[in-house]
């Protein structure tokens, strides 16, 4: 991230009057700046259903969509790295998941 807006983001999060504050750091573990920040939640799916959810948004080849993911770290080393993991997986809720997180951090923090 630019050194300016993180900056930006930790003057913001310093005027918060909540229990935490979320970033969305979709290369987090990828750019080293895990240490940065307290817990990571990682959403995750099967690489099956993100390459087709990427062909779909971004009007992409299949081939194209798979040299990407295997330019980036394996999703399995991503999620022994994380603390918390959502799965949008097509079968579980992601709300009940979201809640149980929120719950977490939120009685860690009171």
């Amino acid at each position: 991230m630019h050194p300016a807006i993180a900056r930006d983001f930790e003057n913001w999060c310093e005027k918060q009057n909540t229990k935490y504050v979320l970033e969305e750091a979709a290369i987090i573990f990828e750019s080293n700046i895990a240490h940065r920040f307290d817990k990571v939640i990682l959403v995750t799916a099967p690489d099956d259903l993100r390459m087709q959810r990427v062909c779909l948004r971004d009007s992409a080849e299949p081939e194209a969509v798979r040299e990407r993911m295997r330019n980036q770290m394996a999703e399995e080393k991503k999620i022994a790295m994380a603390d918390y993991i959502i799965y949008n997986d097509n079968v579980r809720m992601i709300a009940p998941q979201v809640v149980e997180i929120h719950l977490c951090i939120f009685n860690r923090r009171a």
